[in-house]
């Protein structure tokens, strides 16, 4: 049971029932839909039949429901743990003085293509009580990807803004089979070229790139090699991995020039894709509708339009 509507992802408001709790007293059940959180491994988890119960301070889930879904549930030593057969620990979350396991996960939200994934932290309780319930925000039922690889697609929209000329920059990161990561981000600079555009783009995605490859490390999904980049602009590729400083390339900033540096290093890898293979391009232009579908689809966002 959740009390935050605005948690949902989906509900059925039409849905109505009574809940009685141990002390007899009664709520009114005012819908039931689905919920979305982020887990300990970066997965995006489902909990689907979770009742809404206006003004409900703290949330419920029964052991059983748990168990029926193919988790399972240990509290030994004041720790709670919450396993998955494939996935391993997925939850775990130490007792507090007041005999509470407050639970920290990321709640995610989906919105309509605004190139901005919502993630609040929100403060999660559960409690062990006789008739066998956890009180707590938010549960795990779904599983997505099985890959421990993390990938990166980069991209740019040369002078795309009409009133100032800026160009700009967008990224998407996938882990396994769901994405982590995106952005869509006017550039701070006037670009004098395409190659320019894209460069700076992919500087954006490198150290994004960096930052989630640590997270990764202290989750303890280590990449082990170098992270590819995709990107469909061969002159930057090129420019990314040439030693030499043309003089073409000099009226780009030298703070740019340290993806050099990571290739030669091993820390990033970038590979040339075709256009149509450019997953970041819906984070940085508009598309046709067919290529648009596609790609939303790809980086998880909804549309509040049913006629899309």
């Amino acid at each position: 049971m959740c009390g935050d509507n605005s948690a949902f992802s989906t509900l059925d408001e039409s849905f109505r029932d009574n809940v009685k709790f141990r002390d007899n007293s009664k709520v009114s059940i005012m819908g039931k839909g689905k919920i979305l959180i982020e887990t300990l491994g970066n997965t995006i988890q489902t909990i689907s039949n979770v009742l809404f119960v206006l003004d409900l301070k703290t949330n419920m889930l029964s052991i059983g429901q748990l168990q029926e879904k193919g988790y399972e549930i240990s509290i030994k030593g004041g720790v709670c743990r919450i396993h998955d057969a494939k996935l391993g620990l997925i939850a775990q979350v130490t007792m507090s003085a007041n005999r509470m396991f407050p639970l920290c996960l990321n709640h995610i939200e989906q919105t309509c293509f605004s190139t901005k994934l919502i993630d609040e932290a929100w403060l999660w309780h559960f409690r062990l009580r006789s008739s066998q319930l956890f009180w707590f925000e938010n549960a795990l039922t779904e599983k997505h990807g099985e890959k421990s690889d993390m990938v990166g697609f980069t991209d740019s929209d040369y002078t795309g803004d009409f009133d100032d000329r800026k160009s700009t920059s967008g990224y998407v990161f996938m882990f396994g089979s769901g994405v982590v990561s995106r952005s869509s981000k006017k550039q701070a600079i006037i670009i004098l070229s395409t190659t320019e555009a894209e460069f700076v783009a992919a500087t954006t995605c490198a150290c994004q790139a960096i930052w989630l490859r640590k997270i990764l490390e202290e989750l303890h999904f280590k990449q082990e090699g170098a992270t590819a980049i995709y990107c469909d602009n061969s002159s930057t590729i090129k420019l990314a991995k040439n030693p030499v400083l043309h003089g073409r390339s000099k009226h780009i900033d030298v703070k740019f020039h340290f993806l050099r540096d990571l290739t030669r290093d091993g820390i990033i890898d970038f590979i040339h894709c075709k256009s149509e293979d450019q997953f970041a391009d819906i984070m940085t232009k508009p598309l046709k509708l067919s290529m648009f579908q596609k790609l939303r689809q790809f980086i998880r966002v909804c549309s509040l339009n049913k006629s899309y």
